[in-house]
C-alpha cells in the first residue's frame, strides 16, 4: 500500500521485479557500458608483471651492489686502521733507534694466522682476526703489509672475495700507502 501511494504522488511506477522506477525520466541505455573486455584485461596484467619483473631486477642489484660497498668499506677501515696503529707504535717509540718499520712487514696471509708472541706479532694476528671477522673466512681474503724504503711509507694490502659484485670479478683488492716518516 506504501508503494502506490508513493508512486501516486511522485509519479513512480513500480516495475516486474517489484522496484520503483520514474516514468517521467529517460531510459538510460548502457550500451557503451559494458567493462573490460578479456583482452584488454590480458594486456595489462601482461605490462603489470613487465614492470614488476624489472623492479625485482633492479632489488638484486641493489642488493649486490651495497654487499660490495660494504665489504670496500670494510676494506679501506682496515687499512687506515693499521696504518694509523703502526704510525701511533713508531711516534710512542721514535727515540729508540733499534726499531724500524720492517718489523710490522707481513707476507700475504690468508689462512692461517701469523704466529710470534711479540707486539708486532699480536698486532698481525689482530689484523687477521679483522680480516676474517669482516670478509669470513676464505683462501681469497688476505693481508698484506710492505714497508717501502725508497718513499718511507708504509702499503696495506687488502684482498678479498667480492665474487656477488656486479661486475662479476671475484678477487678484489685494495692498496693503501702512507708515508710513516719525513
Amino acid at each position: 500500500m506504501s508503494k502506490y501511494i508513493a508512486s501516486r504522488y511522485l509519479n513512480l511506477t513500480p516495475n516486474k521485479q517489484g522496484t520503483i522506477r520514474n516514468k517521467t525520466s529517460p531510459k538510460i541505455y548502457r550500451k557503451h557500458e559494458q567493462g573490460f573486455s578479456l583482452l584488454e584485461v590480458m594486456i595489462s596484467v601482461l605490462v603489470l608483471s613487465v614492470g614488476l619483473l624489472g623492479i625485482a631486477g633492479l632489488q638484486s642489484s641493489t642488493v649486490r651492489n651495497t654487499l660490495s660497498a660494504q665489504q670496500r668499506t670494510a676494506a679501506i677501515t682496515m687499512a687506515t686502521s693499521t696504518a694509523e696503529r703502526i704510525r701511533a707504535f713508531y711516534m710512542m717509540n721514535k727515540n729508540s733507534s733499534l726499531l724500524t718499520y720492517r718489523e710490522f712487514n707481513l707476507a700475504k696471509t690468508c689462512e692461517t694466522a701469523p704466529s710470534g708472541t711479540d707486539f708486532f706479532a699480536k698486532t698481525r694476528q689482530q689484523l687477521h682476526s679483522d680480516m676474517i671477522l669482516n670478509f669470513g673466512q676464505s683462501d681469497k681474503n688476505c693481508i698484506q703489509i710492505d714497508f717501502i724504503a725508497a718513499s718511507n711509507s708504509i702499503r696495506i694490502s687488502v684482498f678479498w672475495d667480492d665474487s656477488r659484485s656486479a661486475s662479476g670479478e671475484s678477487q678484489e683488492s685494495l692498496n693503501y700507502e702512507v708515508r710513516v716518516r719525513p
